[in-house]
């Protein structure tokens, strides 16, 4: 990979940052609908709302995936560690508690991953049948 370590980390907080915007936001959307004056303004522009919300969700999702993804091509935590056990100066001991906590994150993964998934296909979908 043609990134150093350090401008990997800088992306994967980067990645973390955009997924935590993307996923406050579509949660401001969401809970503005519990207040009978917002849901009256948002109203007025309801499809714009919808389609906000849906691609803030989206966005959040992929970001998420992103994290995760296993292609050599791509900056992940996955690749990340793969650069840092090939790293001749890695010279530290594997935290059993990073360990742990991949077998913690792995539902949550999945979860992601089939969602992405999900979207993926009803996006292709649709640009099929359009």
């Amino acid at each position: 990979m043609a990134l150093s370590i350090d401008e990997q980390i800088y992306c994967i907080g980067d990645t973390i940052s955009s997924a935590q915007w993307h996923f406050d936001l579509w949660e401001a959307i969401e809970d503005s609908r519990s207040d009978p004056k917002n849901v009256e303004a948002l109203n007025k522009y309801l499809e714009f709302f919808r389609a906000k919300g849906q691609s803030l969700f989206e966005s959040y999702i992929i970001s998420c995936y992103q994290l995760f993804e296993t292609r050599r091509d791509t900056v992940s935590f996955i690749q990340l560690k793969r650069e840092l056990m090939s790293t001749e100066s890695f010279d530290v001991d594997i935290d059993p508690n990073a360990v742990a906590s991949n077998q913690l994150l792995k539902p949550t993964w999945q979860k992601i991953c089939k969602i992405r998934n999900n979207s993926v296909r009803a996006y292709v979908k649709r640009k099929k049948y359009s």
